[in-house]
């Protein structure tokens, strides 16, 4: 295979002319690997020419078993294949490979019998290895002759190693002894294939009467006083007839060889088209079982579909482009009175048993583009159910239908009912505290106000000077509290919507002032430091509102510090102002830091 691969083959291509194909039989192929084998060298060579050829191989063998393993192309074993041809000529297949079409395709594999059916003719190489060791010397010699009349001058006879082509410079020339590698050599009758001796024109001549022999002639009756002119008129007679016989078996000769040559090409062309017909039925075969394994696929996966469908509680109706029922699942007679022989009816003809009066217009408009439409619809005996409709979309994403849905929500239903109701209640009780706050707002400002004008006469009657500032702490203390139930009153009115933050320009040290001396006292009474950093920023801000959410921070501030201080301050952070109280109590878990902010919850 190094020579063929190197030498031989190459050299086929650079000297082959005309329209004719390079052809080539590679005789008892077995299952194929030899035939493969040189269609590759074949490939590889025609790639390296860059010379556009055609190429016929053929490759026979008289066990019919052997040769659809060989068309098959599937093998185990490839130790012998290079890397590179085993990833380009073959496929991976299971636990071996197999042979790719083009690869495939250029090999005419038939069912031939080297000693009793006629050979290919006009070959220009024959692979014969390891064949003729099995065949006696008589055997031998017709294959030979069988080669020698099929290959044309000159073309290559490659033998197994024990084998040999006969007797040298009879039929062939070694061309390499080592290599089992042969060159035909020309011969001066190319007629057509020598046939047993029974059937020789020598028998045929031997029962014929002696006037009835081509190409023999009686001879003359000569006189013995015959003249010499006489005998050579007589021999021009015999050498014209001579010769006119000569011409007769020449032309029967050059008849049996057309003949011959017909019949080579017709058998050809019969192995030709067994081969391909032989081909189209394993495609056939192979088809059909590719067909019959996606039936399955599909009856198995339609199964699967409709056990999934079947054993959900979920009502589905199928419909098509014309609405018409195209399927359904169990669920649905819960809200149609549907029948397996409804399938084909026109969705207008359903009576629903829930009051769904928009489902046709739902149905049409979804066919018509709307990608979903969704309803709650009220069943029998106050089940509620979810309806949606969906488009029917194909794998091109084209609409060829509508899927419509119903799921059952009663329990949600009453649910959401439910939370209506206590949503109604709560709404109820915030309605009565507003009541409540308008009312106690009036009973709470009358002491309030007594309060305020014993202080004020209070301050005309006192004239010691601690006891003057007592006094005033007391008149701070009464205004804070009517700031807070001013506020805690504009509060509720804020969560009603009556009223809404009143924004305004005002410095922070202001507030911050008001602070410090509200709580000045209470922090003496506690032996804690409350101090402030000035700050003389101006904000934009509801004053009322600002100031109560400080003072609820400083008071917490005080009551959960022990010992130590209270800060109050603030400083830039953008185009913003951050307002902070420090203090050094108990501090607030990590975990507690967001649900301060919860409405009347208390850490």
């Amino acid at each position: 295979f190094d020579l063929l691969a190197t030498e031989t083959i190459p050299a086929l291509i650079r000297g082959h002319t005309g329209p004719q194909p390079i052809r080539i039989w590679i005789a008892g192929c077995s299952s194929g690997q030899e035939a493969y084998s040189i269609a590759m060298l074949i490939d590889a060579a025609l790639e390296t020419a860059a010379k556009p050829c055609d190429v016929q191989i053929f490759a026979s063998d008289v066990d019919a078993g052997a040769l659809a393993e060989a068309r098959e192309g599937v093998y185990l074993d490839t130790s012998g294949v290079g890397a590179a041809r085993l990833e380009r000529y073959f496929t991976r297949d299971g636990a071996g490979f197999r042979v790719k079409p083009r690869l495939r395709a250029a090999i005419t594999f038939a069912q031939h019998d080297v000693l009793a059916d006629p050979p290919f003719a006009r070959l220009d190489l024959i692979s014969c290895r390891n064949l003729m060791i099995y065949l006696a010397p008589a055997a031998q010699d017709r294959l030979l002759e069988s080669f020698h009349f099929a290959l044309v001058p000159g073309g290559k006879l490659l033998l197994g190693k024990a084998e040999t082509a006969g007797a040298p410079n009879l039929r062939f020339q070694a061309v390499s002894d080592s290599a089992r590698l042969f060159a035909n050599l020309p011969r001066a009758d190319r007629g057509a294939l020598p046939v047993p001796v029974s059937h020789t024109r020598q028998e045929h001549m031997k029962a014929a009467p002696p006037d009835h022999r081509p190409g023999v002639t009686t001879p003359a009756k000569v006189s013995p006083k015959a003249s010499a002119a006489e005998l050579r008129a007589e021999l021009a007679v015999a050498l014209q007839e001579l010769a006119e016989a000569r011409a007769a078996q020449s032309a029967q000769r050059e008849d049996a060889l057309s003949l011959s040559a017909q019949y080579q090409a017709a058998n050809e062309e019969l192995l030709a088209s067994k081969e391909e017909l032989q081909a189209l039925n394993e495609e056939l075969t192979a088809l059909n079982t590719q067909l019959q394994e996606t039936l399955e696929e599909q009856r198995t996966t339609s199964e699967y579909l409709q056990n999934v469908l079947y054993s959900t509680n979920v009502a589905t109706l199928f419909l098509n482009p014309d609405l018409h029922i195209r399927f359904f699942t169990p669920a649905t007679r819960a809200l149609f009175s549907l029948r397996p022989g409804d399938i084909g009816r026109p969705l207008a003809d359903l009576a629903p048993l829930s009051s769904d009066q928009e489902l046709l217009a739902d149905a049409q408009s979804v066919l018509d583009g709307t990608p979903l439409i969704e309803r709650e619809i009220e069943g029998q005996g106050g089940t509620w159910f979810n309806r949606r409709v969906l488009p029917y979309k194909t794998s091109g994403d084209t609409i060829d239908g509508v899927v419509i849905t119903y799921s059952e929500i009663t329990e949600r239903h009453k649910t959401h009912e439910a939370l209506a109701n206590a949503e109604r209640v709560a709404q109820h009780a915030n309605d009565a505290k507003t009541r409540f706050l308008a009312v106690a707002s009036h009973d709470l400002r009358q002491p309030l106000q007594t309060l305020v004008i014993l202080q004020g006469l209070l301050m005309t009657a006192v004239t010691d000077a601690r006891a003057s500032g007592l006094v005033e702490r007391l008149g701070e203390t009464l205004s804070a509290m009517a700031r807070m139930l001013d506020v805690l009153l504009d509060i509720n009115q804020i969560e009603a919507g009556a009223i809404r933050p009143e924004k305004t320009d005002f410095t922070i040290n202001e507030i911050f002032e008001r602070l410090i001396k509200e709580f000045g006292y209470t922090a003496r009474a506690k032996g804690l430091q409350l101090r402030m950093v000035p700050c003389g920023y101006v904000v934009n801000s509801d004053p009322d509102l600002l100031e109560q959410m400080l003072r609820n921070l400083v008071s917490n501030a005080l009551k959960y510090t022990p010992r130590g201080k209270v800060l109050i301050g603030c400083r830039r952070r953008g185009r913003g102002v951050v307002i902070e109280v420090w203090d050094t109590g108990i501090g607030i878990a990590e975990s507690e830091i967001m649900v301060v902010f919860e409405e009347y919850h208390q850490i």
